[in-house]
């Protein structure tokens, strides 16, 4: 299994391509101590935000290397999580195992993804990026007890309006909450992959059986 990725647009839901996105990014999560309601409140939020794609640019305006758009905001955000501006990721995230954004002159790697992940992980709270915010206090968790939640002391609604009031921000919308069932429910009878780069090969082929009997 491997990350999927592509110059524009987004991958459906249900696609094969969004639940191999999805189970990459949860064996790098729950690595590092998120429970899978965490990671399906914010994997929700993904597919309003960038449709599971790590390579989408906002409004799939795709800019060049060094263009000063990047460090702007509100226009041309990148990335999983749109991060906005999209510098915080570009420069942010140089150095992190898999890094490669994608250009319009510069192809990006597939791996982005991977690296997208762990910088999202280490820079949540000290970037400013997540806090609780003050405006939603029925929702203003903690970051660190945010990766601990679970269903059902805590509903899918919300895993997915915590990450999205503390961390997204913006406009909400309900598909979030869907999103987040969806895959609360999808993923939950499997047992997380290793993270990237320690996948043995039988737990591969596994994987891969499931995939094609499910989601065909």
């Amino acid at each position: 299994m491997a990350w999927h990725a592509k110059n524009s647009g987004g991958y459906l839901r249900a696609s094969t391509e969004a639940y191999d996105n999805a189970v990459m990014a949860y064996s790098i999560l729950n690595a590092r101590g998120w429970s899978l309601l965490a990671f399906c409140g914010m994997w929700g939020n993904v597919e309003s935000e960038s449709a599971y794609n790590p390579w989408r640019w906002q409004s799939d305006v795709i800019l060049p290397v060094g263009d000063p758009r990047i460090y702007y905001q509100n226009a041309h955000a990148y990335g999983l999580c749109q991060w906005d501006a999209a510098s915080k990721y570009i420069d942010g995230g140089v150095g992190y195992s898999g890094y490669g954004p994608n250009f319009s002159d510069s192809p990006g790697l597939v791996t982005d993804g991977t690296a997208q992940m762990n910088f999202l992980d280490d820079t949540a709270v000290n970037s400013g990026q997540y806090f609780p915010n003050p405006n939603y206090p029925a929702y203003a968790i903690s970051y660190n007890n945010y990766k601990q939640i679970t269903y059902p002391s805590y509903s899918y609604e919300f895993a997915a309006r915590a990450w999205f009031y503390n961390y997204e921000r913006g406009t909400w919308d309900n598909n979030r909450t869907a999103a987040c069932q969806y895959w609360y429910e999808t993923l939950g009878g499997i047992t997380p992959p290793p993270p990237p780069g320690n996948i043995p090969i039988w737990l591969l082929f596994k994987i891969k059986r499931r995939n094609e009997s499910d989601y065909v």
